[in-house]
Parts: structure tokens; C-alpha cells; sequence
């Protein structure tokens, strides 16, 4: 896309059937994916006295991905017609992430994490945060 942001979609769809002699499973599975993406390049000249001027080169990033996951599995018995609804779960993840390059040795990044998952037991939130620091040194 234009101006450095860029865009990934993704869907999938699965149906998984276990055949075994006293029964048989069908998980069905639906996942979907959103995640943008924005890149920005430049630099900064730094002039130096009776040296050089220092050209550092820099680029940020910031994304956005959304995923969402359904899975549901049925189970019949024997010779019974009927499947019978044994789990089922739902669960979606947004997580943000910015991160940052100065130049070919410093860069970092910090995101955070928001995800959901309902099932027959009761749902569960999770809240996660990251921070990376990388200094190369070189010898």
C-alpha cells in the first residue's frame, strides 16, 4: 500500500474426523487474521568538529495484528446417528507492537498482548507486556 503501511489478511477453515472402532471425533476449526503494518525510514547528519559528520540511519515500525479461532468438536459413540457437542472454544488476541532502529547497532521494541478465550469453562483473560532492548558491541 502507499506511504509504508502494508496489510496481511488471512482465513482458514479445517474439519479433522477420527475414526476409531468405538467412535468418532470431527473438530471443526475457523481462523482469521488482520494485521497492519506502518514503516518509516530516515536518517539524521550529525556534523562533528575535526571529524566526519555521523550519518545515523533509522526506521520505525508499528503494527496492529488481530486474530480470532473457533474450534468445535463433536463426538458420536458406537452406532448412535447423533454427535454430541464435547468442546468448544473461542478466542481472540489483539496485540499492538512499536518498534524502533537507531542506527545498525541500537534498536528496540515494546508491545502488549489482549486475549480472550471462552470455552465451557469459565473464560480466561490474559494481559501480556514486552520491552527489547538489542546494543550490539562490536570488538
Amino acid at each position: 500500500m502507499k506511504n509504508g503501511l502494508r496489510s496481511t489478511t488471512r482465513w482458514t477453515r479445517s474439519l479433522d474426523i477420527r475414526n476409531t472402532e468405538a467412535d468418532t471425533k470431527r473438530t471443526f476449526t475457523d481462523n482469521a487474521s488482520l494485521n497492519l503494518t506502518y514503516n518509516h525510514k530516515g536518517g539524521l547528519s550529525i556534523p562533528l568538529p575535526f571529524m566526519e559528520t555521523v550519518n545515523l540511519q533509522n526506521s520505525m515500525d508499528i503494527s496492529a495484528t488481530f486474530t480470532f479461532s473457533n474450534q468445535k468438536t463433536l463426538q458420536r459413540r458406537g452406532n448412535v446417528e447423533k454427535f454430541a457437542e464435547m468442546d468448544r472454544r473461542q478466542s481472540w488476541v489483539f496485540q499492538p507492537e512499536f518498534s524502533y532502529q537507531f542506527s545498525r547497532n541500537i534498536n528496540g521494541a515494546a508491545w502488549f498482548m489482549y486475549s480472550e478465550t471462552k470455552s465451557k469453562m469459565p473464560t480466561r483473560i490474559s494481559r501480556d507486556f514486552g520491552v527489547k532492548v538489542n546494543i550490539r558491541i562490536r570488538g
